[in-house]
């Protein structure tokens, strides 16, 4: 799968982690909480040791309050010299999580720890409008990104789409990618003369709210 992703990057995956981080709190990187959601190790076609370090977002809007801005941020953007001069908007969201995310895997490949290089990779499915537009906003910030990258969910499924044996494939886009289900389940709710408007909206409203909750404690963790 990493092969046909980053073709140009990864020839043998060696090592998969989950909600990595090289070092909570440790000033050599970000000094943060910051974690990947999927830490792919892997040696490139040349004999490089490498990883993509990767950030999942799914219903999450990139919505919630910055963290603290540390100074170490701008000594590790100063350093990666592949932002524009104007980077404030870095700071505040929906693009800071991203950019943290970013400094992490440059500061990982700087403190000499063993990988030869490294790209952060966000992934979010297609329908997610905000994150698409959050990324598409943080590349017009940026003045290189060889080390970084942007996947959807559909783009990781699809390479094992035709194997009809990946039953596990087909189980998993039913189970997430299939928005045309609950758009058929919410316009069939809302069309039923059973079913108040009034209720439809409480249960709506309730269930975004929990899931923006569990959003916010997974950026508080991260």
């Amino acid at each position: 799968m990493f092969r046909h992703l980053a073709p140009e990057r990864v020839r043998r995956v060696t090592a998969i982690r989950f909600e990595h981080s090289p070092g909570r709190g440790d000033l050599r990187f970000t000094g943060d909480r910051s974690a990947f959601d999927v830490f792919v190790e892997y040696v490139s076609p040349t004999g490089r040791r490498g990883f993509l370090g990767i950030e999942v977002k799914y219903h999450e809007a990139l919505g919630d309050p910055a963290a603290e801005h540390r100074p170490r941020y701008d000594e590790l953007a100063e350093a990666m010299g592949c932002f524009a001069a104007e980077r404030a908007a870095l700071r505040s969201p929906p693009l800071q999580q991203i950019w943290r995310d970013h400094l992490l895997a440059a500061a990982l490949v700087a403190a000499d720890v063993g990988y030869d290089e490294g790209v952060f990779v966000f992934l979010a499915p297609e329908a997610n409008v905000a994150c698409r537009r959050a990324v598409e906003r943080y590349r017009r910030l940026l003045t290189n990104d060889s080390t970084f990258a942007s996947w959807t969910l559909e783009d990781v499924v699809r390479p094992f789409a035709a194997d009809r044996s990946a039953r596990w494939c087909a189980e998993l886009v039913d189970r997430y990618l299939a928005f045309e289900r609950v758009t058929a389940c919410v316009l069939r709710e809302t069309a039923s003369p059973a079913v108040p408007r009034v209720r439809l909206g409480a249960l709506a409203a309730d269930r975004v709210g929990r899931a923006r909750a569990r959003g916010r404690a997974h950026g508080a963790a991260s």
